[in-house]
């Protein structure tokens, strides 16, 4: 199930910001009058950018996990008695 960045972020608004209060729904702190404002109030929109990019590459670790765990040598190295970690 992919969720759009945009409704991911109007969710995330609602709950943790309105919601519960945990973090910061808007406003924008200079980074020269306060580096760790300015680095709060990017934390919302870098986690919701980069949550479909983590997907992809979690589907592209899975798959070539998989593949690997094919390969000869593996099947090998299993043969001749290592552990499967």
């Amino acid at each position: 199930l992919s969720v759009p960045n945009f409704w991911l972020g109007i969710g995330a608004i609602f709950i943790l910001a309105a919601g519960l209060g945990l973090i910061l729904a808007s406003g924008y702190v200079p980074f020269t009058a306060n580096p760790g404002q300015h680095l709060l109030h990017l934390f919302l929109p870098a986690v919701i950018l980069g949550t479909s990019v983590m997907a992809a590459i979690m589907r592209q670790t899975r798959a070539s996990m998989l593949e690997t765990m094919k390969s000869d040598y593996v099947r090998t190295a299993r043969a001749i008695g290592l552990s499967r970690t």
